[in-house]
């Protein structure tokens, strides 16, 4: 029964203590969107046990505003939701695992990622519920190569390029370096 008693007064308290917080005003200049995401997709790469296995997906953009963490006080800053695949210490990926971040001028001020074992959990929930914008335009194509959608296989992307040179579009010299750099991943 104290527990009871205990959690509700402390529930009490930093409701009311986040009623006294008010939000601070949105920057006049949004930050660099292509550097911000290189900064959170290197925070979260380095929370994991294979961080060489990463893919990430950024399904929402930015959101000026504050994110309250469970039992902390409210954090301010440009807020959004993530997810990324994994693998374990076992070599299965986990599957998608949520997280959020709170970035404002040139720090990540919040970073949480939602384990494997608590997926579906709270911050799964708010993730869930968050009315955030789309990604921004810079965030296609930009950061780590564990950030890309799933590619087509290797000789799929050969394929169609033998089909451009055999049409004229490329070049032997340009199907060459591509052919390269396909094969260099």
């Amino acid at each position: 029964m104290k527990w009871v008693g205990f959690v509700a007064l402390l529930t009490v308290a930093t409701s009311a203590q986040a009623a006294k917080e008010p939000q601070p005003p949105e920057p006049a200049t949004p930050p660099n969107w292509a550097a911000v995401r290189q900064q959170v997709e290197a925070r979260v790469i380095a929370s994991l046990v294979d961080p060489d296995s990463a893919k990430i997906s950024w399904p929402n953009g930015f959101k000026w505003g504050g994110y309250k963490p469970f039992l902390s006080k409210r954090v301010f800053g440009y807020v959004t939701c993530g997810f990324v695949n994994s693998k374990n210490r076992m070599g299965g990926y986990v599957g998608d695992s949520p997280f959020v971040v709170v970035y404002d001028q040139g720090f990540i001020r919040y970073f949480e990622i939602e384990s494997a074992t608590e997926r579906y959990g709270l911050l799964a929930t708010q993730c869930a519920q968050a009315t955030l914008p789309p990604p921004p335009p810079e965030f296609a194509g930009v950061g780590t190569s564990a950030s890309a959608p799933a590619a087509e296989s290797i000789a799929d992307e050969l394929a169609k390029l033998a089909a451009l040179k055999d049409k004229g579009v490329i070049t032997q010299a340009e199907f060459d370096a591509q052919k390269a750099k396909l094969l260099s991943r």
